[in-house]
């Protein structure tokens, strides 16, 4: 085969990967003037590639992103190459789908950057699934929320209850004439004991369910918490917060 053949066909070769691709693969002058459209495009983004080619590529951008192809395009007269740019573009329907460009120069014989070379790929699957995904964690994180609190609400009514009752009866226990000597201390160590059920209880409660995490104010409930964690274990725990967050 001669190497002229041979070019024929690796040239042929290309033209049929490019055509049956998913992706839609778009080519245009520096301008921003399509050149060339495949079946990948027509699909994604509804146009037929002679209503395309030859137009200008802000076709299928939204007006509110049009400042992207100027940029695009400066880029890469620079000679970059811009990977895996996810943003938004119009259907022919005037719908919008969520994409991921990759978009590289075009170079002739001689090295000089004469247009550009764009791969889209539809992510609106992709988005869709990470969107139910989110939604089923936070649906989860909210049902635990739930059941922690309920834990929490049965034991300081149920176990509570029940030390309070106790505390209650060894009161009045002590009150009686009579009470005097090693029944006095035993019953100063139950009192020390219920007392020490009760901290405990109200502590772990509290671990289940700080106070003030459902109400939004989420730097007072970070507070409380941190005071909290100081009276359970002993030790100095300091609080730092910005009183104000500025974007990166």
């Amino acid at each position: 085969m001669s190497s002229s053949a041979h070019t024929d066909q690796s040239h042929l070769q290309l033209a049929a990967i490019i055509e049956s691709s998913e992706d839609g693969i778009v080519s245009k002058d520096l301008d921003g003037i399509v050149t060339s459209w495949n079946r990948g495009a027509e699909r994604i983004f509804g146009y037929r590639a002679d209503e395309v080619i030859g137009q200008s590529i802000v076709i299928i951008i939204p007006e509110d992103l049009q400042g992207e192809e100027p940029e695009i395009l400066r880029r890469i007269r620079n000679g970059e190459r811009i990977e895996h740019y996810e943003t938004v573009r119009q259907r022919k329907d005037r719908s919008l789908v969520e994409i991921s460009l990759t978009v590289s120069p075009v170079r002739n014989g001689a090295g000089r950057i004469v247009g550009v070379s764009k791969i889209a790929r539809d992510i609106s699957a992709r988005r869709k699934a990470e969107q139910q995904a989110w939604e089923l964690s936070e649906r989860l994180h909210n049902l635990a929320d739930q059941q922690r609190s309920r834990i929490a609400d049965e034991l300081l009514d149920s176990i509570g209850q029940h030390l309070a009752a106790i505390g209650l009866h060894a009161m009045n226990l002590g009150s009686c004439p009579g009470i005097q000597g090693d029944a006095l201390k035993y019953l100063e160590q139950i009192n020390r004991a219920l007392a020490k059920a009760a901290e405990d209880l109200h502590g772990f409660t509290y671990r289940l369910r700080p106070p003030g995490f459902t109400s939004g104010n989420l730097f007072e409930s970070l507070r409380q918490y941190v005071e909290g964690f100081g009276r359970r274990t002993g030790l100095t725990a300091t609080l730092n917060l910005r009183s104000s967050y500025s974007e990166p």
